[in-house]
């Protein structure tokens, strides 16, 4: 019995110390001229986009997840599926999630992904790089869905296990959707990024916007509400987004009166948010629309959340595509930093 255990835990420390690490990416020489990549994962599919030297966008195509994907997303939408994850809030924290932690590291320490779930991201992201047909990658930023249980380790695990460059400098951070929607439609950006202080400085006299996000695609309609003055998302660890996901009500749902019913699901979502100490009604939403484009949807989404903001500003523009074009000039500004 002791042989056994013995064996057991020597095989442990060979594994964990002494088997060969997956081999990073050799980042390809970056210039001036080379594009940067930007993907957006959502509930049903990722896209995939480049942004030029120029200023133009070139949006490549999109990827649908498969069945392994959508189920992930539909387990990781409850909060069921929540856990602690680094950076800590608290000792107790950091202690509890000791065994998974010790368990990714193996994995990794064995070439596998640290989690089933990142292997099925993986397969995604890796499926639409290969869109781009480049021999050489830069930095790559890839957003994702801001659901209750996936967390900014998830996605950078999903670039190491990849080989991606690590993001460095200021935007050193996987957004979560709303901050690349935001950034995709021009907004949060400060024009010198390249110096830290003065970049910050800048951010801080832009205008904070209550931003209220639908990602409608065909699988689910997702929602989430954040205070937005910046494109920059930091990584706060297992903070509990506020958004809400509906698998019953996405564009392939065949429920009857589906656009009364998105409304209303929307406006239940906003009532029970704005209103109720400490959380005042806004002067003002910025509503951000991602996804599939559908007039009738947008319209009856306009409708819902003008019952608890009167006030709200919609854009609806390229809407499939405008969070991987946040991301891939978020990836811009890595690259040029990076480079210079």
């Amino acid at each position: 019995m002791l042989s056994k255990y013995l064996i057991a835990g020597l095989s442990f420390i060979f594994i964990y110390y002494l088997w060969p690490s997956t081999a990073p990416y050799e980042l390809g020489p970056m210039t001036l001229s080379n594009p940067s990549i930007g993907i957006s994962l959502t509930a049903s599919y990722g896209v995939i986009s480049l942004r030029h030297a120029d200023g133009s966008f070139e949006d490549l195509g999109r990827v649908d997840g498969d069945s392994s994907y959508i189920e992930m997303i539909k387990r990781l939408s409850s909060r069921a599926a929540q856990h602690a994850c680094p950076p800590y809030s608290s000792m107790e924290d950091m202690w509890e999630d000791t065994p998974r932690q010790a368990w990714r590291s193996l994995r990794k320490k064995i070439g596998l992904a640290p989690s089933p779930d990142v292997a099925t991201i993986s397969n995604l992201v890796k499926n639409l790089l290969s869109l781009t047909k480049s021999p050489t990658t830069p930095y790559v930023v890839i957003s994702y869905p801001g659901i209750a249980a996936l967390y900014k380790e998830d996605i950078n695990d999903v670039a190491e296990y990849l080989g991606l460059p690590k993001l460095t400098g200021f935007y050193n951070f996987h957004p979560s959707e709303i901050y690349a929607s935001f950034a995709g439609h021009g907004l949060g950006l400060c024009e010198h990024f390249e110096a830290k202080d003065r970049c910050q400085d800048e951010g801080s006299q832009l205008p904070m916007r209550e931003t209220f996000l639908v990602e409608y695609t065909d699988q689910a309609i997702l929602l989430q509400t954040e205070y937005l003055q910046t494109a920059l998302d930091v990584d706060y660890g297992s903070t509990d987004p506020h958004s809400i996901a509906s698998f019953e009500l996405g564009a392939h749902s065949s429920v009857d009166k589906h656009a009364s019913r998105v409304a209303e699901f929307v406006y239940q979502f906003l009532s029970s948010w704005y209103g109720h100490v400490p959380i005042e009604v806004p002067d003002e939403l910025l509503i951000i629309m991602t996804g599939i484009m559908d007039e009738g949807i947008e319209e009856a989404i306009r409708d819902a959340a003008g019952r608890v903001v009167p006030n709200a500003q919609m854009l609806a523009s390229k809407t499939e595509f405008v969070a991987a074009r946040g991301s891939a000039e978020l990836a811009r500004r890595v690259n040029l930093m990076a480079s210079s």
